[in-house]
């Protein structure tokens, strides 16, 4: 999305890059926690605020543009832990 609007967009302003569907931290965190294997628990602190309740981002500009995301949240999430294993395990 960065190349696309640096080389496509002549502008300025502030852009969002997003899939303009909103996801919980909670339902983020388990995305994650799936995608890299991890079996353990995950904790949370009942005691603090639950921070913003909706953060989903205006993409009416990336769309203007025709540009839309060629692969899903959880598709990227696999690939970069795969590409971060890689990393790892080839430059220790």
């Amino acid at each position: 999305a960065v190349y696309f609007f640096i080389e496509n967009l002549n502008s300025t302003e502030i852009l969002n890059i997003g899939w303009g569907v909103d996801i919980s931290i909670k339902e983020l965190s388990e995305v994650i926690a799936k995608a890299a294997g991890y079996k353990g628990r995950i904790l949370w602190n009942e005691k603090i605020p639950d921070g913003m309740l909706r953060k989903c981002l205006d993409v009416n500009k990336m769309k203007d543009k025709s540009f839309y995301p060629k692969i899903s949240l959880k598709e990227g999430i696999l690939e970069m832990i795969n590409e971060y294993k890689n990393y790892k395990n080839n430059y220790r």
